[in-house]
């Protein structure tokens, strides 16, 4: 299965909530973003631009909300 490229802005959908964040969907791919990466309200449905890292020790994929895409 592909992964989602690291180091890159990607548009994703809110698909769910969880008790600790955001799950994200792209392309039939799923990630969580969690809540203390996100500013204002967010709701599902809503498109918005990610951005994909690794955290420092390399072990977990991480996205930072960058902004709500308008529709």
């Amino acid at each position: 299965m592909e992964t989602l490229p690291i180091g890159t802005v990607q548009v994703m959908t809110v698909n769910r909530t969880t008790d600790h964040g955001y799950v994200l969907m792209s392309e039939g791919k799923e990630a969580l973003l969690h809540h203390n990466e996100t500013t204002g309200d967010i709701s599902v449905g809503d498109t918005i631009k990610t951005f994909l890292y690794m955290d420092k020790k390399r072990k977990h994929l991480c996205f930072d909300a960058v902004a709500r895409c308008d529709h």
